[in-house]
């Protein structure tokens, strides 16, 4: 997994409409291209900058992507940064750990609903004891 980090230094008073058109432009733009997984982003309002970072499945998809869809994304939000944003590709070392605990816990309900007497109409403190006992298994 490679990620791609663009780092964007924003016009002062525009962090909500760079917030907006990453999230209404150039999120579908990324989600069509082949390779990509997944992007977060930060933002520093004090410092008016910003870090976007793409997730891709190789490095060859996110350099393709810096040809392909880049110019676009750099059209898309030309109104409110300032300068050319500097780009870099980085190897991932360690994948994001939210995916690996919600797919266990996917796993786990899966697994609860094929015991006997599994309800998610369980009273809070009959749901309370089997999560605990449960998640606990499969989590830790």
């Amino acid at each position: 997994m490679h990620s791609r980090n663009i780092n964007f230094k924003l016009r002062p008073k525009r962090i909500a409409e760079f917030s907006r058109i990453l999230e209404e432009e150039v999120i579908p733009l990324l989600q069509r291209e082949k390779g990509f997984d997944d992007v977060i982003s930060f933002i520093a309002p004090d410092r008016n900058e910003a870090v976007a970072i793409s997730l891709w499945d190789k490095k060859e998809d996110a350099e393709a992507d810096n040809q392909k869809t880049y110019p676009e994304i750099l059209r898309a939000v030309a109104g409110v940064i300032e300068g050319t944003p500097k780009v870099q590709i980085f190897e991932v070392e360690i994948r994001p750990r939210t995916r690996l605990v919600l797919g266990r816990v996917a796993r786990w309900f899966l697994a609860m609903r094929k015991r006997k007497g599994f309800s998610t109409r369980m009273s809070a403190a009959a749901w309370g004891d089997l999560t605990n006992k449960s998640v606990r298994n499969v989590v830790g």
